[in-house]
């Protein structure tokens, strides 16, 4: 049994290298919220697949929302540093050894 656990472990891994952020964390919160579900829903009068489901589902919408923001803000970090970059090349001139020399 533990052989299985670890095999399912690795290949979860490896099918999310290719993932977007979005879709990673969107797994991630399914998968967190499943389970929360289903020993909340265990407890109660739903039972734990109904559980499961709600807690799945829920989880998957709040990962997946969380993992948008998260890349919606690397987007505008890497733009930031590219105009960055843009400002500090316009800033440079030429010398007459063919080396940089900042303008003042």
């Amino acid at each position: 049994m533990k052989r299985y656990a670890i095999l399912a472990v690795l290949t979860a891994a490896m099918t999310m290298v290719g993932c977007s952020d979005t879709q990673k964390y969107g797994v991630g919160g399914a998968a967190a919220g499943a389970g929360a579900g289903a020993i909340i829903g265990n407890n109660s009068s739903l039972g734990s697949g109904a559980g499961a489901v709600i807690g799945g589902a829920i989880g998957g919408l709040g990962g997946a929302a969380y993992g948008q923001h998260s890349e919606t803000e690397k987007l505008k970090q890497q733009q930031q540093q590219q105009e960055e970059r843009r400002y500090y090349d316009s800033q440079q001139q030429p010398s007459g050894n063919g080396s940089y020399q900042r303008q003042y």
